[in-house]
């Protein structure tokens, strides 16, 4: 080969890598890196400056002739503000704006800028305009910063070819402004890319570049949310921004992140959203569906606004900040979703009526909490798995609610909150293990409490400043220290409820089964089973509390034994009239679930079953049936801790199981559990062919899609194919230094 023709391929290969600029993708769980070899879009040896703030056109018309900038302001002749570098790295620098300019009408151009907070964020911003007209900003550069560029209230506005890197809140932000054009932009790692909020006329938003970020619309109006939003990019898919349709079918796999506003009848199903700001986003929509998709990673999986009839079903929301956020909206489903991981809450509602969240399974080890509702109205809390929050279901300002049948284990705070609710009715939760109290209410009037099973948490209940509840056949049990505490409340019922064996360690706290406070009045507590309370069974410190039915029946003691009244410790000096000592004629009381909540052909089902019992259990019996009930098969259920399980094997051929849960005391009394059901996934054996001739042997397999994963594969092609060209060009150097000197 001639010196000059390799010459000639070496140059080729050397072009080709240094024209390289594929985006070269990370991924390191909750946060993705991108390498860009590209090049910078801001010049080289700005001049640093100090921050600068502008109001009025005088004071701009000063600093302009003070700071040399070109330009007279006018159409023609704008000022331009250009080269310099705004950065600090103060340690105490805080809510401080890099360059603000205010009630201007003069033509202003900003452009060829950086600027960046040496540290991480400390609420410091880039660009503030508010009230200004004729702006342009191009070609600047922004890092670390709380917001990249805020814009309010303002007219023919435009921001181009800049880049927003690692911003915690926003990258371009505009309120109430009109005439607004925002093309070309790069962002990347911002939590709101793009926000257009409250937009005073039709926005255009075009060939943006997100990545790790998006684009979305606030305000009140389907007008705010249908904009000019075209050619714009989510972690290199087309941002699905969609309006004014109906009747379709939208197959997500194609996006970045879907936005639909003014649609009806929408079937959205599939998709794979990772590290998307928001996953989905549905303004002014009605009786449309999101189906079957996953969001990781992203600030919001799906925002729900202003919507009517609409259903969120069947999706995986993993490691996001909030997973659903629902608001304005009514008679909205949010139904059998998986939710992991998220760090505030998981289901998010405010100003919401006849919302039914129902069947969702969700845990995280240190989120905020699981159901959060404020201003929500005639809904639906049912069937809900919540694990590991703060607080697993938090409701605030509410009125005729239902949370009925879901189970809320292991919060740090409470299992149940509610403030200042009215007539909501909270029946057969099983809340346990919850850290200082399986429920709280705090100004409930008209609320009932009935059915429930509180175990082993810190404390069972504490209501404060209630009105006319009640409180009825609730199982308060094994709590480690008060059962039920009442605070400065009036005319409420305590019927038939199981208070037992609470108060197990010593607190300066009160450890009564039931405790009534000071300034609590007019209770009537009767028909209720109290016994083996640590510190004592009951305590009233109220005034004109009623122990009884006033006729004939009182509550039943473990340690009633001097005739003819029980004497209720406390400084009120009550008396239960009518009591009688525990007898067990009681049938055990049991509460199941299993896991995996979703299982395969491949797995073994675990069923746990809580039983409660005044006496000792004799067994516990796990019934199933495969075949629709016509044949049950008996398991005795091992005893761990306070909990019996048992395992229920599956096969390929099973595709529903239903089980229940015998449980009989050593005094012959039995009882059994609800008939439950799960449907098991089937899965088809993979099958792989080996094509073989006497040249070559060939492995086939199905084809897969890219997911997350494939980014690290990514990642070693593109260096191993950079390297690879790197030895060629070695080899290639050799040969012809061979080829010059002869062989050796």
């Amino acid at each position: 080969m001639r010196k000059d023709s390799l010459f000639f391929a070496i140059i080729l290969i050397v072009g080709f890598l240094a024209g390289y600029q594929q985006l070269v993708v990370i991924d390191k769980g909750t946060e993705i890196s991108y390498i860009h070899l590209q090049e910078n879009q801001v010049i080289a040896d700005l001049l640093s400056h100090d921050s600068l703030t502008i109001v009025g056109n005088s004071e701009l018309s000063a600093t302009a002739q003070s700071e040399s900038w070109s330009g007279n302001g006018t159409s023609s002749n704008p000022f331009v503000i250009e080269g310099y570098s705004f950065f600090n790295d103060i340690i105490s620098m805080s809510h401080t704006t890099f360059l603000s300019i205010s009630n201007t009408s003069y033509y202003v151009t900003i452009r060829n800028c950086s600027f960046a907070y040496g540290r991480q964020f400390n609420y410091v911003e880039g660009i503030s305009l508010e009230n200004v007209t004729n702006t342009i900003i191009m070609n600047c550069s922004f890092d670390y910063l709380e917001n990249g560029i805020t814009i309010q209230r303002s007219s023919s506005c435009t921001v181009r070819n800049i880049t927003c890197t690692n911003l915690r809140h926003n990258g371009i932000y505009f309120l109430e402004c009109q005439d607004i054009l925002v093309e070309d932009n790069t962002i990347i790692g911002v939590r709101y890319g793009v926000s257009i909020n409250y937009a005073l006329d039709f926005s255009t938003i075009r060939n943006n570049t997100l990545i790790n970020s998006s684009i979305t619309f606030g305000g009140d109006n389907p007008s705010h949310f249908i904009q000019n939003a075209t050619g714009n990019t989510v972690n290199e898919l087309p941002f699905g921004y969609f309006t004014n349709i109906s009747d379709t079918t939208i197959d997500m796999t194609g996006y970045g992140s879907l936005f639909l506003a003014n649609c009806s009848d929408i079937k959205a199903n599939n998709g794979y959203f990772v590290n998307s700001s928001i996953g989905v986003t549905l303004a002014f929509c009605r009786d449309s569906s999101i189906i079957n998709f996953t969001s990781r990673y992203g600030s919001i999986g799906v925002f729900n606004t202003f919507c009517t009839n609409c259903t969120l079903i069947n999706s995986k929301f993993i490691d996001n900040e909030y997973s659903i956020q629902i608001e304005y909206s009514e008679n909205c489903r949010v139904q059998k979703n998986s939710i992991y991981g998220n760090e505030y809450s998981a289901i998010g509602l405010h100003e919401v009526q006849g919302i039914d969240v129902s069947e969702n399974n969700m845990s995280a080890a240190d989120g905020n909490v699981g159901i959060y509702g404020s201003f929500c109205n005639d809904s639906i809390f049912n069937k809900n798995k919540i694990t590991g929050y703060l607080m697993g279901n938090a409701i605030y300002d509410t009125l005729n609610c239902n949370v009925t049948q879901n189970s809320i284990d292991d919060s740090l705070w409470y299992g149940y909150y509610s403030k200042r609710s009215e007539n909501n009715y909270i029946f057969n939760n099983s809340i346990r293990f919850n850290d200082i109290y399986g429920i709280v209410l705090s100004n409930p009037v008209g609320d009932e409490i009935s059915h429930n099973v509180l175990i082993d948490n810190a404390n069972g209940a504490s209501i404060t400043n209630s009105s006319g509840c009640i409180f009825r056949n609730n199982s308060v049990s094994n709590n480690r220290h008060a059962g039920l505490k009442f605070y400065n409340s009036s005319d409420c019922t305590i019927i038939n409820n199981t208070i037992t064996h609470n108060g197990e360690t010593i607190s300066p706290y009160h450890q009564s089964g039931i405790y009534l406070s000071s300034n609590v009045s007019n209770f009537e507590i009767y028909g209720n089973i109290i016994g083996w309370n640590d510190d004592s069974n009951a305590r009233d410190d109220g005034s004109s509390n009623i122990w009884d039915d006033g006729f004939s029946r009182g509550n039943i003691w473990s340690d009633y034994t001097t005739p003819p009244y029980y004497e209720i410790p406390g400084t009120a000096g009550s008396y239960d009239r009518y009591p009688s000592v525990i007898v067990d004629v009681y049938a055990p009381l049991i509460t199941t679930e299993y896991s995996p909540t979703n299982p395969t052909s491949e797995e073994i089902v675990t069923v746990t079953a809580v039983v409660f019992d005044h006496s000792e259990l004799a067994e516990v019996i796990l019934s199933f049936s495969i075949d629709s009930g016509v044949h049950w098969n008996n398991i005795t259920m091992e005893q761990k801790a306070d909990e019996w399980t048992a395992e229920i094997p599956l096969n390929s051929e099973t595709a529903l199981v239903q089980y229940k849960v015998y449980a009989t005391d050593i005094l012959g009394h039995g009882a059994v559990s609800d008939t439950e059901s799960f449907t098991v996934i089937i899965l088809q054996p993979t099958t792989t062919t080996n094509t073989t001739t006497s040249v070559t042997s060939t492995s086939t397999s199905p084809s897969t899609s890219t997911t997350e994963s494939d980014y690290g594969v990514t990642l070693f092609v593109e260096i191993g194919a950079f390297i690879g060209c790197g030895i060629i060009v070695i080899l290639l150097i050799k040969f012809v230094t061979r080829g010059s000197t002869g062989p050796k």
